[in-house]
């Protein structure tokens, strides 16, 4: 999870640094989908219980 809010926070930085407006949105791909794969963990996590809680899952068995 924390890699891909890091590739959202400076992969905009960093493509507009580097190679200015040129082929700004083929730079700027992988920010939104790191985005929605955060949403798409974030959701199976909901319904599976098993990415934040799974330390205390194993300790309460």
């Amino acid at each position: 999870m924390v890699a891909l809010m890091t590739v959202s926070v400076f992969v905009p930085i960093t493509s507009v640094i580097g190679s200015g407006d040129v082929d700004l949105a083929k730079h700027l791909f992988m920010a939104p989908v790191s985005m929605d794969l955060m949403l798409v963990l974030f959701v199976s996590d909901m319904l599976q219980h098993r990415l934040w809680l799974a330390g205390e899952a194993e300790v309460t068995k």
